[in-house]
């Protein structure tokens, strides 16, 4: 059945060169170009135990090499590009790749040459519409739960997390029970 898949890989999917393209927060639509500046758009961010904070990354234009400094477009700050992981040299148009350690990236953030400035489109989550009080086990683990659902928050930008000053409660909000439950059992 691989052969099958990859012949219908080959057949239905564009290539990067035809199908690889974002809309900028301006409203340009910028295409796949390898010889262009660098520009890659964050879309996921996980926090992993091993590893530390792991960034995927789908490259627009130009290509992503170890040592490199794109500027973060949303804090205008540089992100220094760590070691490589793996054996490739780097990561070109239209290839999707994950960055280790980025130290303000977060999930829709861009990252770009200082020369061209570009800010991709962020994806649009919905909003969370359930929300669930945590009850603490200790006095003293409100700290150790807030800094959870930080990690959390960041991994996924569905959840809220607040202190309801009136309930005295701390209250985490989600798109349904089953992901209020995936996020109860992170947290555990």
């Amino acid at each position: 059945g691989s052969q099958v898949l990859m012949d219908a890989i080959v057949h239905f999917l564009p290539s990067a060169a035809d199908g690889c393209s974002e809309e900028t927060v301006e409203g340009e639509t910028v295409k796949c170009d390898p010889d262009a500046p660098e520009s890659a758009f964050v879309f996921k961010t996980v926090a992993d135990p091993f590893v530390g904070k792991l960034s995927f990354v789908k490259v627009i234009t130009g290509k992503l090499t170890a040592g490199m400094t794109p500027i973060n477009a949303r804090t205008g700050e540089p992100e220094r590009l760590g070691k490589k992981q793996d054996e490739g040299d780097c990561i070109t148009a239209g290839d999707i790749g994950a960055i280790t350690k980025l130290s303000n990236a977060v999930t829709g953030d861009t990252l770009c040459d200082a020369k061209r400035v570009i800010s991709y489109k962020p994806t649009e989550f919905p909003a969370p519409c359930l929300s669930m009080a945590i009850v603490l086990k200790g006095k003293g683990d409100e700290a150790k739960i807030a800094g959870a659902m930080q990690r959390l928050i960041e991994e996924d930008p569905c959840i809220s997390f607040e202190n309801n000053v009136e309930t005295k409660q701390q209250v985490v909000s989600g798109l349904g029970e089953q992901h209020l439950d995936v996020v109860d059992s992170k947290l555990k």
